[in-house]
């Protein structure tokens, strides 16, 4: 209750009544807005560091590096999903 209220506190304040003055970016990203990739899932496993505790899945990284084929394939199929 007591951070149900805290946050109640800090995030419920009416819109400022004007607006910061942000101006455009200078150049553009190349951002890529299309479903992610097996490749990039792969590469994603890979980087992640080695000896890290489970998370509630109870799934750690070496498990996932262990098997480099249908996993980044799953990943991506429950990805393309949300």
């Amino acid at each position: 209750m007591r951070w149900k209220q805290h946050f109640e506190s800090i995030l419920n304040h009416p819109d400022p009544p004007t607006l910061d003055d942000i101006p455009e970016a200078e150049e553009d990203l190349d951002i890529k807005l299309g479903n992610i990739t097996v490749t990039e899932v792969n590469e994603a496993i890979h980087k992640l560091k080695n000896g890290k505790v489970p998370g509630d899945d109870g799934v750690c990284p070496e498990m996932l590096k262990e098997e480099d084929t249908v996993t980044p394939q799953l990943i991506c199929q429950i990805l393309q999903k949300i």
